[in-house]
């Protein structure tokens, strides 16, 4: 006698063409994230653009969320809807917005039903300046030495802070 677990179980069904589809497993939606050219500069309005897909036809969807700097310093912009699939964000460009060589990531999340996707837009900001102060100690008592390490990079390459403008 020959005992079928579920996962035979489930194979079998598979083969036979009447199981369902797996929870999950229907990459049907995408997003896409469009950014113009750069390089652009702090102060100024970036406008992305998003595309949201469902087998391939235009698409509104029931959520989107729209993140600048997906990580320590992120901030969410608002978008509004331009056409079906279509949502457009504007957003004043800060140096916070920004890694410490000038790039911004823009990434919108969308969600219809139990069906979620994610994309990507990237920017690059033009002359960006990153300072660095490092200190050797944290606390210190009147009258200590302490050593300041300054490290100044523009777009992203060590420069020299005297010939920064």
């Amino acid at each position: 006698m020959v005992r079928a677990g579920p996962v035979t179980a489930a194979a079998f069904l598979v083969l036979l063409g009447i199981a369902g589809p797996v929870a999950g497993a229907d990459n049907s939606l995408s997003v896409i994230v469009l950014v113009p050219e750069g390089p652009h500069e702090i102060g100024s309005t970036l406008s992305v653009r998003v595309l949201v897909f469902n087998y391939g036809i235009p698409y509104d969807v029931e959520a989107l969320t729209v993140i600048v700097n997906p990580s320590a310093s992120s901030r969410e912009i608002t978008s509004t809807r331009a056409s079906v699939g279509v949502y457009l964000a504007d957003l004043e460009l800060a140096a916070s917005d920004a890694d410490a060589f000038g790039n911004i990531v823009i990434l919108a999340a969308a969600r219809i039903g139990a069906l979620e996707d994610s994309g990507y837009g990237f920017a690059v900001l033009q002359n960006f300046v990153a300072v660095n102060v490092a200190a050797s100690k944290d606390v210190v008592a009147p009258g200590e030495n302490v050593t300041v390490e300054i490290t100044v990079r523009v777009a992203g390459e060590l420069a020299d802070a005297d010939f920064v403008v």
